[in-house]
């Protein structure tokens, strides 16, 4: 597969098209590894350009990413997707809504400020679901990396941030791409098995009772001063198919995974209990990093329609997992599509972001 690459300033305004066909794209939501472009001819591509990348003769564009370094002795071009913009802090409070994805919006809002040359202020970003949230934080007030947060967002409610098309703006002196983000949940779902030929080189972790995975929360009054009789106000659990109760049962992993919440019962703005329950433990149904490849041409799954926050149901040695999509790779020198399932990365970075 050929690809034609688009290079575009910081203004979104083109500056030259490519051909590729030495390349490696590399979409990992929960990583955001660089992707590689080698250019056929000689390119003047510059640090901060923006890169389009779609197959040659088709109109669906498969990547957009900031230019990260450059090989001029190469033409190699190197670049993450195009979310990095948004690795700067913000002030994190307690927070609850009903939509997830307008409250990741404004943020983007606030966070872009007065920068022309903001992704949020050149871009169309719009929403496409509300999920109901809540953001709690025992220290009253606190700063947090943007980026993560959007990351964390897509472990807690699979609401993702993506990259859907191009428009073309031709009302000034030179046309301007206008990239079209959106910020939602995928509703779609499919059902893989280990048993087809087509998908090969299986890695399964399953990290439930392990790292990351609590399935039992015990929401405690912040104010209780003896910690051998600490005042409860709730317990919610995680069941196997990813929903809450506040009754242990046979769907609920067992022996549990506990973790306490602080909860302010003097704050002005109070989250529920079951909301608090919400965003600490539903992200967690996914805690496994499941590997595998598929041929890009198979009868099973077109992998044009592959999507980050794709849904699934995996069947893999006998054991069911519910899953979601966080990752996917390929390259020119591969006939193979790379995908990952879950939200763990066997990485530092992963590691760290568990104590968080």
């Amino acid at each position: 597969m050929i690809l034609q690459l688009s290079i575009l300033d910081p203004y979104f305004k083109l500056k030259e098209t490519h051909l590729s066909s030495d390349y490696e794209i590399d979409s990992d939501y929960l990583s955001n590894n660089p992707s590689k472009f080698i250019t056929i001819d000689n390119n003047a591509a510059n640090l901060g350009d923006y890169v389009l990348a779609k197959e040659q003769g088709n109109s669906h564009f498969l990547y957009i990413g900031i230019i990260e370094t450059i090989d001029a002795d190469t033409d190699t071009i190197n670049a993450r997707f195009a979310y990095e913009l948004f690795d700067g802090d913000i002030i994190v409070t307690n927070k609850s809504g009903a939509s997830y994805e307008q409250h990741l919006i404004n943020l983007m809002s606030l966070y872009a400020g007065s920068s022309a040359l903001s992704l949020f202020n050149l871009a169309n970003i719009s929403k496409t679901s509300d999920t109901p949230f809540a953001v709690t934080t025992t220290d009253g007030i606190k700063t947090y990396n943007l980026l993560s947060y959007l990351i964390r967002g897509f472990k807690l409610h699979g609401v993702v941030f993506k990259f859907t098309g191009i428009t073309v703006d031709s009302a000034g002196a030179a046309p301007r791409y206008i990239p079209q983000f959106e910020i939602g949940s995928v509703n779609r779902s499919i059902q893989l098995k280990d048993n087809s030929y087509q998908f090969v080189n299986w890695t399964v972790q399953d990290s439930r009772l392990t790292r990351g995975y609590v399935n039992e929360l015990r929401i405690v009054d912040k104010s209780s001063n003896n910690m051998e009789a600490p005042k409860l106000l709730a317990t919610y659990y995680l069941q196997t198919d990813g929903t809450i109760t506040p009754t242990l049962n046979a769907n609920v992993l067992q022996p549990t995974k506990v973790q306490d919440y602080l909860y302010d019962l003097t704050a002005t703005d109070k989250p529920t209990y079951l909301s608090v329950a919400q965003s600490n433990l539903t992200g967690n149904v996914y805690s496994h990093q499941i590997i595998f490849k598929i041929l890009r041409k198979n009868n099973m799954i077109d992998v044009n329609d592959l999507e980050i926050g794709l849904l699934s149901n995996i069947v893999y040695n006998h054991v069911a997992y519910r899953s979601i999509l966080s990752g996917y790779s390929f390259s020119s020198s591969d006939d193979y599509v790379t995908l990952i399932f879950g939200n763990i990365r066997n990485n530092l970075n992963d590691l760290l972001d568990d104590t968080n």
